[in-house]
């Protein structure tokens, strides 16, 4: 946030509070010493350093809107990310599981999926060379291994990941993660990362048409987007630039059926349908003579 990279700057790595200054009397002689010169101090796009913070020169505060902060060094930050969790794919949709070095540094175990999310998902697929990611269906844990880690948290400007080491105890006041709760991610190198393969596309003589494909997914709560979404913001089929009306989609574990009705030859007369999912070109398929 917009406070960290003012303490990034003064060599500290992290915000650790911050307040507005009260106007009372052991103030009185620093605010009468110190004029305010910015407003509006936002850097909550910047990377790195100042670098795309904005200011304002000009402002409306009063002594009440002082601001002061604690900067400090981040507690129990995990200096060697890569050293310590690995990503493993779990099945053909691209899923990774998270897992963590046990103490004795021999083997690994689970990361709970207790506070995890997107943000922290894509700041961990950057750790391992993936350009962004998004946080995965929890999965089960692999047999004979148990959680080693929970509450695991980066911050994504920064890169910097902090856990917590899993209770041992029952009795523990933190919450105990079931077999099925291992954290997962979905790392990719574009804003979406879906393949499809097709496995079936017909149209008969009234122009209805039929296509089946396999498509992978990154983002848990993808298939009933798809499939819910009345809008069609999810999917969307066109031909010669205009948007089908009533098409259907239907399917389960990432195998869809898309079906609908091919305008009529007097305003298009390209056998081809394009799918788009949110926006971005998906699919062109274009139907053959023997497939009427």
């Amino acid at each position: 946030n917009s406070l960290s990279v003012v303490c990034r700057q003064l060599g500290f790595e992290v915000a650790e509070n911050f307040g507005f200054l009260e106007p009372d009397e052991s103030h009185r002689e620093l605010e009468n010493e110190l004029d305010i010169v910015l407003d509006n101090f936002d850097c909550s796009s910047a990377a790195a350093g100042t670098a795309g913070c904005t200011y304002s020169l000009e402002h409306d505060c009063t002594r009440e809107e002082n601001v002061f902060i604690n900067c400090g060094a981040a507690a129990d930050s995990i200096t060697n990310v890569t050293g310590l969790f690995k990503l493993s794919p779990r099945d053909s949709r691209g899923v990774l599981v998270i897992e963590k070095l046990t103490d004795d540094m021999e083997s690994y175990g689970g990361v709970c999926d207790d506070g995890f999310t997107d943000d922290t998902a894509a700041a961990l697929c950057a750790h391992f060379g993936w350009g962004a990611g998004r946080k995965g269906p929890s999965q089960l844990l692999r047999n004979g291994t148990s959680f080693v880690s929970t509450n695991l948290r980066c911050d994504t400007p920064t890169g910097q990941c902090q856990d917590d080491t899993y209770p041992t105890s029952s009795n523990s006041s933190a919450y105990m993660c079931e077999p099925q709760e291992l954290a997962a991610v979905y790392c990719f190198n574009e804003t979406m990362d879906y393949r499809v393969e097709l496995l079936r596309g017909t149209v008969n003589n009234a122009k209805q048409f039929s296509v089946s494909i396999v498509m992978s997914y990154f983002k848990e709560g993808e298939l009933f987007g798809l499939h819910h979404d009345r809008d069609r913001r999810g999917i969307a089929v066109t031909a010669c630039g205009t948007t089908l009306a009533g098409v259907r989609i239907s399917g389960t574990g990432g195998r869809y059926v898309i079906a609908g009705r091919l305008l009529a030859p007097r305003v298009c007369a390209d056998q081809c349908i394009r799918f788009t999912v949110h926006g971005r070109s998906l699919y062109t398929h274009c139907f053959q003579t023997e497939e009427y």
